[in-house]
């Protein structure tokens, strides 16, 4: 990374973030990175209410700050303590120290990443499939009932064909036989009506017969 990548990096990430009603008076902090692959500096300044951060030298400084990039990061971010940091000598300051402090204290907080709302599930996928089952449990049962309207009509048209022809046959054969037992019955009984009738006949025609005789005599 070059100077200029780091230097537009530290001012994106840290320019807006500046409360400028905190800067109370003016100052100009000279700031040098003492990085290898991306050594340089800058400066931070306010002078007649206007605030800048340019990758300019400010000889006519309030302070001079030196010091690594992640190191000068870790103390605008609040990360480290800047009085440690000056005393441990992580960071290196000369002139005003009070310029440096006002100008992290009027850092604002970085703000945490908006969280992304959770994805909603796939509802119409669940609604779909309950569907689906709904309409599976309606056709079988249709199907059920036009297996069992369908079914019975045949065994009801068989057992009609095979009983109506037996009453029938039945009744044509025991016809005759019925005819012929009462044929049976009825013959003696006509015989004797026909003897009870005939023998008071015969008996006149008995009586009447020697009576023919006897005239025939004289």
């Amino acid at each position: 990374m070059t100077f200029q990548e780091k230097f537009d990096e530290i001012k994106n990430a840290y320019y807006a973030r500046v409360d400028v009603k905190k800067l109370t008076r003016d100052f100009a902090i000279q700031v040098t990175m003492s990085d290898e692959d991306c050594g340089g500096t800058f400066y931070i300044a306010y002078i007649g209410g206007i605030f800048a951060i340019e990758p300019y030298d400010y000889h006519d400084n309030t302070a001079m700050v030196d010091a690594l990039s992640a190191d000068l990061a870790a103390v605008l971010d609040g990360k480290a303590d800047p009085v440690e940091a000056v005393t441990s000598g992580t960071v290196k300051l000369a002139g005003s120290g009070d310029d440096v402090l006002m100008f992290i204290s009027a850092i604002k907080a970085k703000k945490a990443p908006a969280k992304k709302a959770p994805a909603k599930k796939a509802a119409p996928a669940k609604k779909a499939a309950p569907a689906a089952k709904k309409e599976a449990p309606k056709a079988a049962p249709a199907e059920k009932k036009a297996e069992v309207k369908a079914a019975p009509a045949p065994k009801k048209a068989e057992e009609k064909k095979a009983a109506a022809p037996a009453p029938k046959k039945e009744a044509a054969k025991a016809a005759p036989a019925k005819k012929a037992e009462e044929k049976k019955a009825a013959a003696p009984a006509k015989k004797a009506e026909e003897k009870k009738a005939a023998a008071p006949a015969k008996k006149a025609e008995e009586k009447k017969a020697p009576a023919a005789k006897k005239t025939t005599k004289k």
